[in-house]
């Protein structure tokens, strides 16, 4: 939705102020890993993923953990 409104790039910038704020939250870093596979940016894609992996924590990630775990080849 935020793309069809040309809002891509402020959705990447309140996304990095996220995680400046607080870089060990993983809720940012899927969004990033997210905002950057809708964008078809593999590289920027697996790197949110693996900052996600990193922080992650508790049963409430397990989908996403695996599914990032899948995309970097964990």
């Amino acid at each position: 939705q935020a793309k069809e409104k040309g809002l891509v790039g402020d959705e990447e910038r309140y996304l990095k102020r996220c995680l400046k704020y607080d870089p060990k939250f993983p809720q940012c870093h899927w969004a990033l890993f997210t905002l950057f596979k809708n964008r078809s940016d593999e590289r920027q894609a697996q790197i949110a993923c693996k900052n996600f992996i990193k922080f992650a924590t508790g049963p409430e990630f397990e989908s996403q953990v695996a599914e990032c775990q899948r995309i970097v080849g964990e």
